[in-house]
């Protein structure tokens, strides 16, 4: 009787799971039902032509269609066993070798596994912390959870009271280039000044970058990829160069070796770390005090237009402008317009992206 008893109850735990994956993926279990059901009626050639029926179908829909198909059947289909396979099946005793149990009464509590949302790139974990715990005591297991879950990174963030989320980074995404986007359509002709697309972060999502009313610090060793910042930068913002929203300074002290093949796209175009680049600076200086007086009482922030676009002074190597020079007074003129480009420039739509190898303050002025 006792067996008996527990295989009923493996029947019903089958049973039941059948059921739920039919609840979760209507998609293709409708159709086998169907099938089922047309050949216990009419009989077994119509179950077997409906079932063939279904299977044409669903291969017209993978290959007409193959991102839908993703979405609604393979996509889902994967994330479900991903969870499984990475996170649920293991939980209660990752989360006891871990030391993130908590014994209470003779019970062992675990913190549950609120949801789990398998990417490409990154899982997002959001797990219920225990009382008695913080995020601080997650954080401290940060390096131990990546390991386990045989990540190449892991993140711990404050989700909300009560939460912590985790986020597992599992593809490094940024080890290969990202081809720039050569298809013109309207999402890449509508280029904001707010969110200009410069490449993907690790997390796999766009990076967008800030340049109306701020600055930029472009920071790396020798052959980092300065200059692949710099560039994708200038290409993001392609169609504003276009339409004449926007026109590009550049002084390049390597003698115009570094930006020389884009010299058609720059109004202004300065390759040393002399004269021509102390002459450019004082021109977009002029530009911007004249700018600032138009300004007075009218606006406090500078709108790009075709009659006054932005400027984008980018500065390649900035450290020679500023620290190996040997002149003192032209060295003293060229850090008193930056100086002033930096801190007033903003408002007047001039926009400053510099290079340097190494970020100590007396090379950024």
């Amino acid at each position: 009787m006792a067996d008996a008893g527990e295989l009923v109850v493996k029947l019903a735990y089958g049973l039941g799971l059948v059921l739920w994956w039919s609840v979760l993926f209507p998609m293709l279990s409708l159709p086998v039902a169907g099938a089922v059901a047309l050949g216990w009626w009419q009989g077994w050639p119509y179950g077997v032509a409906a079932g063939v029926g279904a299977l044409a179908c669903w291969g017209v829909w993978w290959m007409r269609w193959p991102a839908s198909f993703e979405r609604w059947v393979t996509g889902r289909i994967q994330q479900r066993y991903w969870r499984w396979w990475r996170y649920t099946r293991r939980w209660k005793n990752l989360m006891a070798l871990q030391r993130l149990t908590v014994e209470l009464n003779d019970r062992v509590l675990t913190p549950p596994l609120v949801s789990a949302r398998v990417g490409c790139v990154t899982d997002k974990l959001e797990i219920a912390i225990l009382d008695g715990h913080t995020v601080e005591d997650w954080q401290a297991r940060a390096e131990a959870l990546r390991h386990s879950f045989k990540a190449i990174a892991l993140r711990v963030r404050h989700a909300e009271s009560g939460r912590v989320r985790l986020e597992v980074i599992h593809t490094d995404i940024l080890r290969k280039p990202i081809p720039l986007p050569r298809i013109m359509n309207a999402e890449t002709l509508a280029v904001s000044f707010d969110s200009v697309p410069v490449g993907i972060t690790q997390m796999g999502t766009p990076w967008l970058l800030n340049l109306l009313g701020t600055h930029v610090l472009v920071a790396g060793a020798t052959n980092s990829g300065k200059g692949s910042v710099v560039q994708s930068i200038i290409a993001a913002l392609g169609p504003r160069i276009a339409d004449g929203t926007v026109v590009i300074f550049v002084i390049d002290p390597k003698g115009g070796v570094e930006f020389g093949f884009g010299m058609n796209w720059f109004a202004r175009f300065a390759y040393d770390n002399t004269h021509g680049a102390l002459e450019l600076l004082r021109e977009t200086a002029r530009i911007m005090l004249a700018r600032l007086i138009r300004m007075r009482t009218h606006a406090r922030k500078l709108t790009p237009s075709v009659d006054e676009p932005m400027i984008l002074l980018i500065i390649d190597e900035a450290a020679s402008l500023t620290e190996y020079y040997a002149d003192k007074r032209v060295k003293d003129e060229i850090e008193r317009l930056l100086g002033a480009l930096l801190t007033m420039g903003r408002a007047a739509g001039i926009v400053i992206v510099g290079c340097v190898q190494t970020p100590q303050r007396r090379l950024c002025v």
